[in-house]
């Protein structure tokens, strides 16, 4: 580990990157430090520049646009024990850099925000710090402090500062809300956090920066009041601050209601944002365009999950193919070269990986809608989960009968329990047992035997094992030099547009199966009352459309009429908002199997919705709204997936 890293996020802006860069390469000692520059936007230019040069990274960082984002990724990627984190258009004042690796080389353990006065064009004038003061949709102006005039003179704490540059120990830093967006917020509100967390917030009078505050050009990034008052409004609410202040400010700007809609908005993606990120790997070569379908439902199964926060990581290692993807949360990664194993592949998929929590992702089976949010929370405090028990299909038809083996392709772990076990072996055949062995016998696990954890019920089982759909599968040989070979398979060369989508409603078929007394149902032979029971719930091709429509919180109607009760599902004491809404969506796909058409909630339950910001979008983004009226309450058309 070097000793500092000097990292930029940059929009749009290549002159403000070079000239930066350059300045810092000129006129000061950059022995023991790197360079990265992390770019939200993605300029070709600024790629082509920061990677010609010895000593610097770049980073492309386009999912999530804003300034907290991609600050936050400098100071997770750096290599350096302290980070610089500066704007793309600073200059520092000669000794500065130097000064501050001293700095920390005389306090190594130090928990503080370090952070120096802001020299103006006329290189004469400074600011030293922000009071806190509200003007112009903004938290805090500019102000002097005496003790900074002189470069010299000792360190003292300031109570904010404008974030054109900072620095922090890499173990120190506390990172950004993440459900941060756009530009803005971040000042006070970091400041605020370190002393929180035990730190000062200090002014170093000779760590000084000038800034570049002209935009000739206009300036190149979307800023919007929305965003603004959105981020201090989750800001203020992450820390326990007033929000008086902040609506008092922006009612100036924004009407009363949209105040109260952004609030509720920003609430609840600050509530979802507070879950830990999971990153799925998904690693992938030469399966298109014959069995591209597989990659496909795989992405698909990602997109379905109830769990708000995750990332896929598509790793595809076909030199010749070129897989893109652009749906929301989904990565793909090609390299142009091999991977001599599967373990060193599943290892690079996670040295991508921004989640705290890694899945591993298949490319040819299907998980079902709640694998994530069960699995986070079967897994609880534990380091590693794996329940071994999963579904089974065969030349396309799911198997009634549980199987089980090592199950490592459908489990969920934390990175910390990868880095304890030294990552997977570099080996393809077995690479699943070896590395789920290491995990059971070095960290804590839950799921499958020996654990103390019940095993999943049919209901709950998350994960489709398909069986034939590819000659390719690892655990079908016992060749040695299986991986090597299926790499030498021709390749058909090309730009291959991946569009997710789920051939079946996998979902559905498994809530039917499961739903099915197991006695009843032998192996492969579904039996008359199954038979029975599809062509009623499922298959409505024969008969005219029939109309079910489900009461919630009218829980006593029962039978086949037309009119059906559905519980009012509340959360259980203690239980996550995405497993609550899971539980909804499991009753919903199930009422749906059993004929369900529409669903009406009474105006005596609007409540169920608007106490749960998490069930109203579900409704809203995945079933039709027909009507919404004071006196008969609201009515979705349930929709049956494709």
């Amino acid at each position: 580990m070097v000793a500092l890293t000097i990292g930029m996020a940059t929009y749009n802006d290549f002159d403000g990157v070079y000239f930066t860069i350059e300045a810092l390469r000129l006129y000061h000692d950059l022995s023991d430090t790197e360079l990265l520059v992390i770019d939200n936007f993605g300029c070709e230019h600024t790629r082509r520049f920061v990677e010609g040069l010895p000593d610097a990274r770049y980073i492309l960082a386009t999912d999530v646009q804003g300034t907290a984002a991609p600050r936050d990724l400098v100071f997770r990627e750096a290599r350096g024990e302290a980070v610089l984190c500066c704007d793309s258009h600073v200059v520092f004042a000669p000794g500065a850099i130097a000064r501050l690796r001293a700095f920390y080389r005389d306090h190594p353990g130090t928990c503080d925000l370090l952070q120096g006065p802001l020299v103006y064009d006329d290189l004469r004038s400074i600011s030293t710090h922000f009071e806190p003061v509200w003007r112009e949709q903004m938290w805090g102006i500019w102000a002097t402090d005496q003790r900074g005039l002189d470069p010299d003179s000792e360190p003292f704490e300031i109570p904010m500062q404008g974030l054109g540059a900072f620095s922090c120990r890499k173990a120190a830093w506390p990172g950004f809300n993440p459900a941060f967006r756009g530009f803005g917020g971040e000042e006070g509100y970091l400041h605020e956090k370190f002393r929180q967390r035990g730190g000062r917030c200090l002014c170093l009078p000779w760590l000084r920066w000038v800034h570049r505050f002209g935009r000739p050009s206009g300036v190149p990034y979307p800023l919007t009041i929305d965003e603004k008052f959105r981020n201090y409004i989750i800001g203020h609410t992450e820390l326990g601050l007033d929000l008086a202040p902040v609506r008092s400010h922006f009612a100036e700007f924004l009407r009363e209601e949209r105040l109260d809609a952004l609030t509720t908005e920003a609430l609840r993606d600050s509530q979802l944002a507070s879950l830990p990120l999971i990153s799925c790997i998904c690693p992938t070569s030469n399966r298109v365009p014959e069995r591209q379908y597989l990659v496909e439902e795989a992405i698909e199964s990602f997109l379905r999950q109830s769990y708000p926060r995750k990332e896929l990581i598509v790793l595809n290692d076909c030199p010749g193919q070129e897989l893109v993807c652009d749906a929301p949360g989904v990565r793909v990664v090609n390299v142009p070269t091999r991977f001599a194993s599967l373990g060193e592949k599943y290892n690079a998929g996670i040295a991508l990986a921004r989640g705290d929590l890694i899945a591993n992702w298949d490319d040819d089976d299907i998980s079902l809608p709640w694998r994530l949010s069960l699995s986070v929370e079967l897994l609880g405090d534990a380091d590693a989960y794996n329940p071994g028990i999963f579904w089974f299909m065969r030349g396309g038809v799911l198997q009634r009968d549980a199987a089980r083996n090592v199950g490592h392709n459908f489990s969920l772990f934390r990175r910390t329990a990868f880095d304890a076990v030294g990552g997977y072996p570099a080996i393809s055949l077995g690479v699943d047992q070896a590395m789920e062995a290491a995990l059971r016998a070095k960290v804590v696990c839950q799921g499958g035997p020996n654990t103390g954890q019940d095993e999943l019920t049919r209901d709950d089982w998350y994960y489709i094992y398909r069986w034939g759909v590819s000659p390719n599968h690892l655990s079908g040989s016992a060749d040695t030099d299986f991986w090597q070979r299926i790499g030498k398979l021709p390749v058909q060369t090309g730009r291959f547009e991946l569009r997710p989508l789920w051939r079946m409603d996998y979902s559905v078929e498994a809530r039917r199966l499961a739903s099915e007394p197991i006695a009843k149902c032998k192996r492969g032979q579904e039996g008359k009352a199954g038979r029975k029971r599809r062509r009623t719930a499922g298959d409505h091709s024969r008969s005219a459309p029939r109309v079910v429509l489900l009461v919630v919180g009218d829980a006593g109607r029962r039978g086949k009429s037309k009119v059906r009760g559905f519980p009012r599902i509340e959360p259980n004491p203690g239980e996550a908002p995405a497993r609550h809404l899971d539980r909804v969506m499991r009753a919903i796909d199930q009422a749906i199997v059993r004929g369900g058409t529409h669903l009406l909630v009474p105006r005596e339950n609007a409540e169920w919705l608007a106490d749960h910001p998490l069930l109203a979008s579900y409704f809203a983004a995945q079933h039709e709204l027909i009507e919404a009226s004071p006196k008969l309450g609201i009515v979705f058309a349930l929709a049956r997936k494709p």
